[in-house]
């Protein structure tokens, strides 16, 4: 047998050194710069920008414990495994945060501790005495926050035979965080007295003040005039007023504008009540270079409603000239009925936050049609935020996943207070697939997977390793 010359010594050894070389320098990249692809249906794993950014600002350390009882756990969606490699995520966007996995079956112990610990979630969460109902509890200091499983996991509608289930995970989790480790709460009031909505009933629960509540704002209901109150609010809310603000409430709301102060404003389309109730409202608008149409806007092209039939459904795309509200340009918004609005003057930099489409029309009102502004008066610095319709929150309207409703009209109240907006993050498909072999197959996996395999590589082995022997003879 003949030996290799030196240049092809040389080479091998070349290539056995340039491969050491590239083999340290992978392993160092893998070690200082890792992650992980998610190849998940919806992405479940991969978290949104608003979370990082929630959980990139924590000043404070924030502890989970997620109470999940893998006993429970049936064939399909494991929720458990699903919950932990979202949360790997969570803690490697934070060293803030902690998580702990607590099965109430093998650490019965350290569960009852958890429950005499947090006696008061449990009311909260409406678990009986003594029991605590699977979810994560989330610990900030002396906050608290619970999200059960069924809020995490919204049950599939019965009949439902989709292949893939909502996760509202993420979303529910990044509000939880939220609430209990934000150390700057806004104080956002609503107005009375003027046919409001009443943002403190059960109805509200389900709306506006439950989110905003979500996002670490404080909400209080007060009467606009009364000063010293008003002083502390960060921004006023006017949610549909069916009566017209009397001339000292309206002169006030007008000055607290011209000082930097923030509202958002809610009409409704001008039946004679709503005219009247806008019209109190006139020197505000007109401070702010803002008009609102004395009838409602129409849409003239049926395919363009929103659901067939209902005439009176209003359909807009949240535009892209406002920056806030530039990721939602596309998406759908709905209302029951607006009052068209436009810029009219100077006075402020009026921004469409809903265009109206071409279809739309406005009784005796030639030009473009906004069904939302925001404008921020060059002078003093105040922000205001105009509604054409109140119906913008109504459900099911800001509860459906494919409108745009509730994101823009909290997007609105983060830009009036100068803070980011975190929610909401609307729920993701997760797929849930089911895999039945019957004993055959499993038979077959058996010998194919531990014996013909193995087998083939090592006989493909053989015969490589025999023809490269005939060539070196």
């Amino acid at each position: 047998m003949r030996s290799p010359p030196a240049a092809a010594r040389l080479r091998a050894l070349l290539a056995a050194a340039l491969g050491l070389v590239l083999f340290v320098e992978v392993n160092y990249l893998a070690c200082a710069r890792h992650g992980a692809l998610d190849w998940s249906r919806g992405a479940v794993f991969t978290l949104s920008e608003r979370t990082e950014a929630v959980l990139g600002a924590l000043d404070r350390e924030v502890a989970l414990t997620v109470l999940v009882s893998e006993g429970l756990e049936g064939v399909g969606l494991q929720r458990d495994e699903l919950l932990r490699r979202l949360l790997e995520r969570y803690t490697a966007a934070s060293p803030r945060l902690q998580v702990r996995f607590l099965d109430p079956d093998r650490e019965p112990a350290a569960f009852a501790e958890t429950v005499r610990r947090r006696a008061f979630v449990l009311g909260r969460a409406g678990a009986g005495e003594g029991s605590l109902e699977q979810g994560v509890l989330v610990e900030a200091g002396e906050r608290v926050a619970f999200r059960s499983l069924e809020e995490l996991f919204p049950p599939v509608a019965e009949g439902d035979r989709s292949s893939s289930v909502p996760v509202a995970v993420e979303g529910q989790l990044t509000a939880a965080v939220l609430q209990v480790a934000a150390t700057r709460r806004p104080v956002v009031c609503l107005t009375t007295g003027h046919g409001e909505w009443d943002l403190a009933g059960p109805e509200a629960e389900e709306l506006l003040r439950a989110h905003l509540e979500s996002e670490a704002y404080e909400v209080r209901t007060l009467d606009p005039v009364a000063e010293a109150e008003t002083e502390r609010c960060a921004a006023l809310v006017v949610g549909g007023p069916g009566r017209a603000f009397l001339p000292h409430e309206a002169e006030r709301l007008r000055e607290r504008l011209e000082a930097g102060g923030r509202l958002l404003v809610l009409l409704d389309a001008p039946s004679e009540a709503q005219q009247e109730a806008a019209a109190g409202l006139g020197a505000l608008l007109e401070r702010a270079g803002i008009a609102a149409s004395r009838a409602p806007v129409r849409e003239t092209e049926a395919s363009r409603m929103y659901e067939p039939g209902v005439s009176s459904l209003v359909v807009g795309a949240a535009g892209d000239a406002f920056e806030r509200t530039r990721a939602l340009a596309g998406q759908r918004v709905a209302l029951l009925q607006a009052a068209g609005l436009r810029a009219t003057g100077p006075a402020s930099r009026a921004v469409p936050l809903v265009e109206a489409a071409g279809s739309q029309k406005v009784e005796d009102w030639d030009g473009p049609v906004a069904l939302a502004l925001a404008a921020e008066l060059e002078a003093g610095g105040g922000r205001l935020v105009v509604f054409g319709g109140s119906t913008v929150l109504f459900l099911p309207f800001a509860a459906r996943g494919d409108t745009a409703n509730l994101a823009l009209v909290l997007e609105s109240v983060a830009w009036l207070v100068d803070r980011p907006a975190a929610l909401p993050l609307p729920p993701v498909q997760a797929e849930r697939v089911r895999l039945f072999l019957e004993p055959g197959t499993l038979e077959f996996l058996w010998w194919w997977l531990v014996a013909a395999m193995p087998a083939g590589a090592a006989l493909a082995g053989f015969l490589v390793l025999r023809a490269r022997r005939r060539g070196e003879r």
